[in-house]
């Protein structure tokens, strides 16, 4: 990754992590800082070398930066985890409305399913009860508020 790009990385760190970001790569007494900074900027270009390839991810990832600054090998991780500009979505949306299952849902809208008790479901689900089946105790519960039948002793 070109010189200039990590500078810009970090710039953004030093804006973004402040205090935290300058210690995590402070010198030790003595030495001499901008060699330092040249040897650290040097050091993540070769680190990030090909990621200049996916603007658009190294983009996202400063966009959304963690808590904590990254150090080297998390901020490649990071940029690893971005999709490849040249790859495309698994799953996409198309806006084109395919008119035979829209008017197959119009359908259904317009007809009644044969049921024209609204309850005639919590109906169905005391009689499959009567009949042994086992259904939860919601399920029961549900059916008989929806008829408004009162809980029972044993309920």
């Amino acid at each position: 990754m070109p010189i200039a790009w990590v500078e810009r990385i970090f710039e953004t760190f030093r804006l973004t992590y402040g205090a935290s970001w300058e210690r995590q790569w402070s010198t030790t007494s003595g030495a001499d800082s901008a060699a330092w900074a040249e040897q650290l900027a040097q050091h993540w270009s070769r680190g990030l070398a090909g990621f200049q390839a996916n603007p658009k991810a190294l983009k996202r990832v400063m966009e959304s930066l963690p808590a904590k600054p990254p150090n080297l090998p998390e901020f490649r991780a990071l940029l690893q985890a971005q999709p490849r500009q040249d790859e495309t979505p698994l799953l996409t949306v198309s806006n084109t409305p395919m008119p035979s299952r829209v008017a197959e849902e119009l359908r259904k809208l317009r007809e009644p399913n044969g049921d024209t008790d609204p309850k005639a479901w919590a109906r169905r689900l005391l009689a499959r009860a009567e009949a042994g089946e086992r259904l939860s105790s919601i399920q029961v519960r549900f059916a008989r508020e929806a008829l408004g039948i009162l809980p029972t002793a044993q309920s």
